[in-house]
């Protein structure tokens, strides 16, 4: 069971690196995984701080893994592509919508945005879909990896502003 917990979160809940993930498989795996490694199925202390810091492991793997942007985010990372940057266009588009957005009452802006964050969804699973996850970078358009940074980067926005 020790090769269950590498640095890769997508081995540790024995699912494929696709950004279209079953998440009642990963929810049964999570589920399998905290009854398996929970520390009060430990008797020593050495066994009980093991236990800890592969729960701890578990659960920042299934909260990645469980939110598509964070899944997104980390499906483009291990594979050494930069999520961070966002065109000047993109950022453009984030005023015009905040603009947009600003002028609605409350549930036009709850609405708006679920429709925002949808779409934003269905645009990273399309652009994931149309990409060879196995040979990534090598197989990632242009087109694509700004289609999915900018889906990211909405989602965040959205994120951050229904809080």
């Amino acid at each position: 069971m020790e090769k269950v917990f590498t640095s890769n979160y997508f081995t540790i809940f024995e699912i494929k690196e696709e950004f279209d993930i079953s998440q009642k498989k990963l929810e049964e795996r999570y589920m399998q995984l905290q009854r398996e490694f929970h520390p009060d199925n430990f008797f020593n202390s050495e066994e009980k701080n093991i236990a800890s810091s592969k729960i701890n492991m578990i659960n920042n793997a299934f909260n990645t893994l469980a939110s598509p942007i964070k899944r997104s985010e980390y499906l483009l990372d291990i594979k050494g592509i930069n999520t961070t940057k966002i065109s000047q266009e993109n950022l453009k588009e984030i005023f015009l919508i905040q603009e947009e957005i600003d002028l609605m009452n409350e549930q036009e802006k709850s609405a708006e945005l679920n429709k925002l964050y949808e779409n934003n969804i269905k645009s990273l699973k399309d652009s994931f879909t149309e990409t060879d996850n196995k040979n990534l970078p090598s197989t990632i358009s242009s087109t694509n990896l700004q289609a999915i940074q900018k889906a990211i980067f909405l989602l965040k926005y959205i994120e951050h502003y229904k809080k």
